[in-house]
């Protein structure tokens, strides 16, 4: 089912790609149209001139300079709403995964990340840590620079979930970031009936960047945004240029220059373009989650 409602979101994506370049060609046609009726009505004059003057020369530059410029920002929406589409998309799927896999009678729990540090190319890529998340098949373990006695960090285990490996990538390429607070790992944990404290099933400290008040959750999902920064790429290595926005530092774990600090505080908010350079915006999408929306199917997202 989730595999299905992923592939039909897909296809509406690719839908609705294919008529904003429908819209883009019959523009460009018609601007080349108009551009050629210009050049030709130059021509002529040029003809009975035998030359171009300095004026009509400058007048075609002019014309095609415009025309070129109206179609880099057509193609650059196109390629941000795109973008924004697939990635809705994407961590909508991964919101129903974890979901479905919270009501598995195997599991009753929600699954440890996957290893960030593996390459899509390797074996256990996209499977799951083992419960408490310390230790896995293979290299399917949290290495403890990732995780600290309340929660653990890695990328979404798509595999283990039944998610096309894609869906561990954002659309600009770089792993989701998931985060899970390690005592909701625990198999049969949200079955327990003796279980009636949430405090100690969510233990990621959440905070909006435009507040100072935070609150405790049980999981969440990070796209590091267009910038990517702290990201991993496809080859399970950390983008490590300079980060210079906290927020984001937080959010990936690591400090100014991408070397790891563990934290299990993440930052959520809107948008932050105002800087012009962009390695200080903050651009990151958070999806976060307590423990009732696993229990009561009661979501609490932001993005």
């Amino acid at each position: 089912m989730i595999l299905s409602s992923a592939m039909h979101s897909k296809s509406k994506i690719s839908i609705f790609s294919i008529q904003n370049r429908r819209y883009i060609n019959t523009w460009l046609m018609q601007a080349w149209q108009n551009t050629a009726m210009s050049l030709a009505i130059l021509l002529s004059v040029a003809r009975r001139r035998s030359g171009f003057t300095l004026l009509e020369i400058s007048l075609v530059l002019l014309i095609l300079s415009l025309m070129l410029s109206g179609v880099l920002a057509m193609l650059a929406q196109e390629s941000r709403r795109s973008n924004a589409a697939e990635l809705e998309m994407k961590m909508d799927a991964i919101e129903r995964a974890l979901a479905s896999y919270s009501k598995r009678s195997d599991a009753y729990a929600l699954p440890c990340p996957s290893n960030p540090e593996l390459a899509l190319t390797h074996a256990d890529f996209g499977f799951a840590a083992s419960p408490g998340c310390t230790t896995g098949s293979g290299s399917r373990a949290i290495p403890a620079a990732y995780r600290n006695a309340s929660a653990a960090s890695g990328t979404v285990p798509v595999r283990t979930l039944g998610l096309p490996d894609e869906y561990a990538f954002d659309p600009w390429g770089n792993k989701f970031t998931y985060m899970v607070t390690i005592a909701i790992t625990a198999t049969n944990i949200l079955q327990t009936s003796a279980v009636t404290d949430n405090t100690m099933l969510q233990e990621i400290r959440l905070y909006s960047t435009d507040a100072s008040t935070g609150f405790f959750v049980s999981a969440t999902v990070v796209s590091h945004g267009v910038n990517g920064s702290g990201s991993f790429n496809r080859a399970g290595v950390r983008k490590s240029s300079i980060i210079r926005n906290t927020y984001e530092q937080s959010n990936c774990s690591c400090n100014g220059s991408g070397s790891l600090t563990f934290s299990n505080i993440i930052y959520y908010g809107p948008y932050d373009g105002a800087e012009a350079d962009v390695e200080y915006q903050f651009d990151d999408v958070v999806r976060f989650y307590q423990r009732g929306f696993f229990t009561l199917s009661n979501s609490l997202v932001s993005q």
